[in-house]
């Protein structure tokens, strides 16, 4: 009988360690769900952000799209004008020098417009490649995210694992003791 309440009080000294370890894996095991709620908040703004951005890249695609009818509507026209002899003829015809200047500052403004259209269409072009390659960036960190938030997932539930081991074996060996 004595060296069974020896072994209790044994056990019940080896309790008090054990519950200091367990303690120890209960602020690890927070600080786990921490970093995990972290990381689902940083998923979710990185979708929050992808959605925007696939959002930004239909709205672009349709004004390039848009930019390109337009392109492709003049280049149209100019070709009609080409096969009917080109703008020359169409300058030069008439003797009123006026008449000619006034079609001359046509021409100019016409060119203009083109000059700007291009420049329009390369500056929506280049905006919708620097969304696409933004949205890809923002894909590799979601995965990234993703496979971390995993990761620290697997680290909590084997501390839970551990916790609940140490706790069933405190139990079952004062049980034991108590029972002896």
């Amino acid at each position: 009988l004595k060296e069974e309440r020896a072994k209790a009080a044994e056990a019940r000294k080896r309790e008090a360690g054990l519950l200091a370890e367990l303690e120890a894996i209960d602020r690890r095991l927070s600080e786990k769900r921490k970093q995990v709620a972290l990381l689902d908040g940083r998923i979710q703004r990185a979708q929050a952000e992808m959605g925007e951005l696939q959002h930004d890249i239909a709205r672009l695609e349709s004004q390039r799209a848009g930019q390109e009818d337009a392109m492709a509507e003049r280049l149209r026209a100019m070709y009609r004008l080409q096969v009917q002899g080109g703008a020359l003829p169409v300058l030069l015809s008439g003797d009123d020098p006026v008449a000619q200047a006034v079609r001359l500052r046509h021409l100019a403004t016409l060119a203009t417009v083109d000059a700007r259209m291009i420049r329009e269409y390369r500056v929506t072009s280049e905006g919708l490649a620097d969304r696409k390659d933004r949205l890809e960036v923002r894909r590799k960190e979601m995965s990234a995210l993703r496979t971390e938030a995993e990761g620290e997932r697997a680290e909590a539930d084997r501390e839970a694992g551990k916790r609940r081991v140490i706790l069933a074996r405190v139990k079952d060996e004062r049980v034991y003791h108590d029972r002896m």
